[in-house]
């Protein structure tokens, strides 16, 4: 027969097992959005009309005013968005799961 401390023991083990599972198909799935943005990100590139060079001599400013670099433009803030909430997700799960190692520690010591 086990006693209360084993069985509690055992409960925690599951449940961090459990947990990191979870974390674990979390990240699966993150790194395959990931990889299909990526994808669709040089797909789009690839169709982007190409008509113009893209440098002027001594007007830096000037080609963001040709045609096909605005679209190179929109796939970089489009980028730079996805990677902004793909950090801003990351951190939150991160802040999460500190909060529940603190409460299982809180736990265990109780």
């Amino acid at each position: 027969m086990m006693d209360t401390g084993q069985r509690v023991k055992l409960v925690k083990s599951r449940a961090w097992q459990i947990r990191r599972r979870q974390e674990k198909h979390i990240t699966e799935r993150l790194s395959l959005v990931s990889v299909a943005l990526c994808c669709c990100l040089i797909y789009a590139m690839g169709h982007f009309p190409d008509r113009s060079p893209g440098a002027v001599q001594g007007l830096n400013g000037a080609t963001m005013l040709l045609e096909n670099v605005g679209s190179y433009v929109l796939v970089g803030v489009i980028c730079f968005i996805a990677a902004v909430v793909v950090t801003v997700f990351c951190t939150r799960l991160r802040k999460k799961n500190n909060k529940q190692e603190e409460r299982t520690k809180e736990d265990e010591e109780a």
